[in-house]
């Protein structure tokens, strides 16, 4: 995999060296722009992006949309006039890299508003090109059917704009959080109800803080105004999704850029101005925390960071060699009675295929999450799996289905090959409570391999299987206990 990684490393290099390029073409001093680049460069949050191969996209999208900024402020400053065919050119090459691509329209509408000079028909006239080529992926993204269907986990900002809206009250906020502080974005998703209402809290109360601090200069600086609106508007379409740092590429750059502005002014004299000294005061007490939280603990975070999918790949590799591997497993069945989470069992036949060795005939798992579960056997061929807190627990299970839009319903029936699958009892948001699984043969058959998920072991074990009309308990998995060793 070296040459896959190295070219993540290369591209990354290809951001630093473009984001450099963008702030030398841009107005101000030359230390503050180079300050907001190692701000962006050792942000903890460009870890995952960088060491995770599947996350290239984001290193693409980001590469051509800040070509997109660099040649756009060499056309609309310089007048070269080649800039906005390659503007077009490079915004194409991100929106093919992936959707995030969108969030540069947010700098350029930025710098329409606050650098540009001229006209406002001739500034926004500017954008029309970009406009087009929006317009035409749309247009083929559409035809060629992308997008998501059916999954809790988006939320389409034209297809669905209520829920939409109410990602971006939530979704916003914990991300432009976790940019300026230390808490990362996806701790937010993970936490109970009350927590997460206390989570987001603590969000919105820290960020008006560092407004208030940050006010005076972007209410006085038209570089501050632009990264900061620059910012917020390109964090607008990973609102669409679940927050994780990882979205922060765009937002980052406007970021950086804004706390590099901050930090320079912190380190000056208060204007003095009537109304602002308390503003400028709040600025200096903050000013020690954030090189505290950027400058020290970022970069020590960011190389804890880069070594995650590492221990993941390790946690998903105990997971796969716990599963039989014999050569005749390729015409028998794994039945998985508890996984610790959907991810884990779909890994398996991947894994397995991906490293050219033997894959299950089928790969079946009856519950996948947290919860105590509780299992009967009525017959020989079959297994009712009862969840203490049913199926398709928020928030992590409607990334696969979203029960307010598909509910499930008692007697709904599936069939699969070898197994049915049918509904006994659902909850009135759509949930199933109980499910019965009813095999092809008896549950004893050779052909069949029973495990449950061992937290101690972290991987699976065989599963003894209760006798015809009796029943066991599968205890709940400790999330913090088996998260702790990563």
């Amino acid at each position: 995999a070296w040459p896959m990684h190295l070219n993540n490393l290369l591209l990354f290099a290809g951001i630093i060296l473009a984001l450099a390029a963008l702030h030398r073409r841009l107005p101000g001093e030359t230390w503050i722009g180079m300050l907001a680049v190692a701000l962006y460069a050792l942000d903890d949050a460009r870890g995952l992006p960088v060491c995770w191969l599947s996350a290239r996209n984001a290193l693409l999208t980001t590469l051509f949309s800040l070509l997109v900024l660099v040649v756009h402020v060499r056309w609309r400053r310089d007048g070269w006039k080649p800039g906005p065919f390659a503007g077009m050119f490079f915004l194409a090459l991100a929106l093919l890299s992936g959707e995030a691509g969108l969030a540069v329209g947010g700098y350029l509408l930025a710098y329409a508003i606050f650098l540009d000079a001229g006209p406002w028909r001739k500034r926004l006239g500017a954008l029309l090109p970009y406009g087009l080529v929006v317009l035409a992926w749309k247009a083929v993204y559409d035809y060629l059917g992308y997008g998501t269907h059916g999954v809790g986990g988006y939320a389409d900002p034209i297809g669905e704009p209520l829920l939409y809206a109410r990602n971006l009250f939530q979704h916003l906020p914990i991300l432009l959080f976790s940019q300026f502080f230390l808490p990362g974005s996806e701790a937010w998703f993970y936490l109970p109800a009350t927590a997460a209402h206390v989570y987001l809290a603590v969000a919105y109360g820290f960020l008006a803080i560092f407004a208030y601090a940050a006010w005076p200069l972007i209410r006085n600086d038209p570089m501050a105004k632009f990264w900061a609106l620059g910012m917020v508007l390109s964090a607008l379409p990973s609102c669409a999704t679940i927050p994780k740092d990882r979205m922060l590429m765009m937002a980052g750059i406007g970021g950086s850029a804004l706390l590099a502005l901050l930090l320079a002014r912190a380190g000056r004299e208060a204007n003095g101005r009537p109304g602002s000294r308390a503003q400028g005061k709040t600025a200096r007490v903050l000013a020690p925390a954030l090189v505290c939280i950027h400058l020290v603990l970022s970069p020590i975070l960011l190389g804890v960071s880069t070594r995650f999918i590492e221990q993941v790949d390790r946690h998903m590799q105990l997971a796969n060699e716990s599963v039989p591997m014999h050569d005749g497993i390729t015409e028998e069945s794994v039945i998985i009675v508890s996984a610790m989470s959907d991810m884990m069992a779909i890994a398996v036949p991947v894994t397995r295929s991906s490293m050219r060795q033997p894959v299950p005939k089928h790969t079946w798992q009856l519950y996948a999450g947290a919860e105590t579960v509780h299992i009967e056997r009525p017959d020989a061929h079959t297994l009712i799996v009862t969840p203490d807190k049913g199926y398709v627990r928020p928030p992590w299970a409607h990334i696969f289905r979203r029960p307010s839009r598909y509910p499930m319903r008692a007697g709904q029936t599936i069939a699969l090959s070898g197994m049915t699958v049918e509904v006994l009892e659902a909850g009135e948001d759509g949930r199933p409570a109980s499910v019965r699984f009813t095999f092809a043969k008896p549950l004893e058959d050779p052909e069949y391999h029973w495990l449950v998920w061992r937290n101690a072991e972290k991987r699976y074990a065989a599963y003894t299987l209760p006798e015809v009309g009796g029943r066991n308990v599968v205890p709940r998995v400790d999330f913090a206990e088996l998260f702790g060793w990563l």
